[in-house]
């Protein structure tokens, strides 16, 4: 099943040109933290992948860079190991080099994470917080057969013309002899008719002798 996506959280944009993936960042540089310093010593970031939405905090990240020249000036810094804050550890592809298959293939194969199908946008939680309650709804309708007590409601009607009192009774059951409800259906509104109720009897005035 194709996972859901929110589109209004910052992403990576998978179709730049100027991404870099970078393995083995100490785990002390949060995304912010390293975006920030990058961008004062090489040049603007737009925005820096870490994965958290997709798995736990790891050492792998994508950069995604304003420029070719960044790239290339933080390629000829990182082979110079002339970046303070990455140890020569740490390693990088960019894409200008390899291609946006093979890059986007060598993250999937580190990280598990296929970022180029999804195109950039992890699954939101916000959105399986919908399905959830969604799920759990449907479930809560779902008849499993077991009674459910209801409140009784009796409403009794004399009808004029036919004499009958009409009883409405939340409590019968299917089985029971039931009349269509005068003032519209409803799934728990069953009316039962009752016998006709006998007429009142007449006074009669006796006269004396």
């Amino acid at each position: 099943m194709a996972a859901e996506f929110n589109h209004n959280i910052p992403s990576l944009n998978v179709k730049s040109d100027f991404l870099v993936y970078v393995w083995n960042v100490p785990l002390s540089l949060n995304g912010r933290e390293l975006k920030k310093r990058l961008s004062q010593l090489i040049g603007l970031v737009r925005f820096i992948e870490t994965f958290e939405a997709w798995i736990k905090r790891s050492d792998n990240v994508i950069i995604e860079f304003c420029s070719m020249e960044s790239v290339r000036r933080f390629a000829v810094m990182m082979s110079e190991g002339s970046v303070p804050f990455l140890s020569r550890k740490t390693g990088f592809h960019d894409l200008a080099t390899f291609g946006r298959q093979q890059f986007f293939a060598l993250v999937y194969r580190d990280t598990g994470v296929d970022i180029l199908r999804t195109n950039g946008m992890p699954p939101s939680e916000w959105q399986l917080q919908i399905q959830r309650r969604k799920n759990a709804r449907t479930n809560s309708n779902v008849n499993d057969g077991v009674p459910t007590p209801t409140v009784i409601l009796r409403v009794d009607l004399t009808s004029q013309q036919t004499q009958e009192r009409i009883v409405y009774d939340r409590t019968a059951t299917n089985s029971s002899a039931v009349a269509p409800s005068a003032h519209g259906t409803s799934s728990n509104l069953l009316a039962v008719l009752s016998p006709p109720a006998p007429p009142p009897l007449k006074a009669v005035k006796e006269e004396n002798d």
